[in-house]
């Protein structure tokens, strides 16, 4: 697992972005929440929770994504038991925080989920705000 930077992203052509949202679209999840939070005295304050994470047995699209947007990690998910035996290993491309904003900025115009277009919304103004 490692972080990585943003990228010069000139060099994504438009059919890559365009597959990119529609795999995202598909098997992604878009978080955006605020909830309340005690810190260790007991104050309660909002916390803002902004991720993505796309979840796959083929490995190779997940890799494609994460090393095409150069933002995020992997993890690897162990199989686990099924009623037929064993489910199949899958990989996890997560980002949180601006390396969402970051992607969401490249692909919203290829977007077509309305739930997820929604997510990418909440947080774009999230960050013009700051």
């Amino acid at each position: 697992m490692c972080t990585r930077t943003l990228k010069n992203t000139s060099k994504i052509n438009d059919t890559d972005l365009a597959y990119a949202a529609a795999f995202i679209d598909g098997e992604g999840y878009i978080e955006y929440t605020r909830r309340p939070k005690k810190n260790r005295y007991g104050k309660v304050y909002n916390t803002i929770s902004i991720r993505m994470e796309i979840c796959n047995t083929d490995h190779g699209i997940i890799r494609w994504l994460r090393d095409t947007f150069d933002q995020g990690y992997l993890v690897h998910i162990k199989p686990r038991r099924v009623k037929n035996g064993m489910s199949r290993p899958q990989l996890r491309w997560q980002l949180t925080h601006n390396k969402v904003h970051n992607v969401l900025k490249q692909i919203f115009p290829y977007m077509k989920e309305e739930a997820k277009i929604e997510k990418a919304k909440q947080i774009f103004k999230y960050y013009e705000k700051r």
